[in-house]
């Protein structure tokens, strides 16, 4: 599907094209996949088990979501779409300190808040799905309420794979490079992520689809507001694949990537490592 023309027995590249994400892409396409979260905490061994008991998430080391929904496009505002994924049915599985969970959910049973906590975080982090908001240069940005939303962003970086599109038209095989400051902000001080992306067009369909596989690597840094103290430092490190569809947009997402936040105070070092893969149907 993705090759150069061949006529009359001598290959023909494709001449540069401007890459977009589709301003009105279908309002909603059925999607197979998820991602894989795990926890890896370092450090004293009271000053982890204290985290672990205020933050349950630190004592999961893996969780895998994977299943079947939709995800659903709309316009937003400021020339973005937004963009919603949710799960019809979902498996969920993982170990929390050394014990293994499963669930299977579907909506609308959503669990009751006093029951399990593992319970209602593995259902947060599957059936709340995805949200956010893309461009179409690839501008990203999530919405959510959490507290640290910093650390949201960089992780939805990963999951959710926006790839920063080219200024210039670009041909098979070209790179280029996209700097940006991360728009969300943690609450306690300001700091946010500063990304650096390099991307690839690998390929164009040489059929009528006019599909486009891209592959990118993206990194990040925690930063903070000048005078601000940060006490951590954070760094994101991903690569990943997409398929852009000029009429239903990402088809296809294939990431890896990791968070590394370090407390020298604490001498704690927290690693999140996510796969993540997902599919239209």
């Amino acid at each position: 599907m993705f090759r150069s023309l061949i006529v009359a027995g001598v290959m023909v590249m494709a001449a540069p094209e401007v890459i977009r994400y589709p301003a009105k892409p279908a309002s909603s396409v059925r999607m197979t996949g998820g991602y894989t979260l795990s926890v890896d905490v370092t450090g004293p061994e009271a000053v982890i088990t204290q985290l672990r008991t205020t933050n349950i998430i630190l004592g999961m080391k893996t969780i895998r979501i994977s299943g079947e929904g939709h995800r659903d496009t709309s316009v937003a505002d400021a020339g973005t779409n937004s963009v919603q994924f949710r799960y019809d049915a979902v498996h969920v599985d993982g170990t929390l300190a050394d014990k293994p969970f499963v669930f299977d959910f579907t909506p609308p049973n959503v669990p009751d808040k006093s029951q399990d906590p593992i319970r209602n975080i593995a259902w947060a982090l599957s059936m709340a799905g995805r949200s956010y908001r893309l461009g179409d240069k690839g501008q990203y940005s999530q919405v959510t309420t959490a507290a640290d939303t910093a650390s949201d962003e960089a992780l939805g970086i990963i999951i959710d794979a926006p790839v920063r599109l080219s200024e210039r038209a670009v041909s098979v095989d070209e790179r280029w490079t996209n700097d940006w400051v991360g728009t969300a902000k943690r609450a306690k001080d300001g700091a946010w992520f500063r990304y650096q992306q390099t991307a690839k067009l690998d390929a164009s369909a040489a059929d009528a689809s006019g599909r486009r596989r891209i592959s990118f690597q993206t990194t990040g840094k925690l930063e903070a507001p000048a005078g601000i103290p940060l006490g951590e430092d954070a760094i994101l490190d991903a690569k990943g694949l997409i398929v852009l569809d000029p009429k239903l947009g990402v088809v296809s997402t294939s990431t890896s990537g990791t968070i590394t936040s370090n407390f020298p105070a604490a001498g704690v070092k927290l690693v999140r490592r996510v796969e993540a893969k997902y599919d239209a149907k």
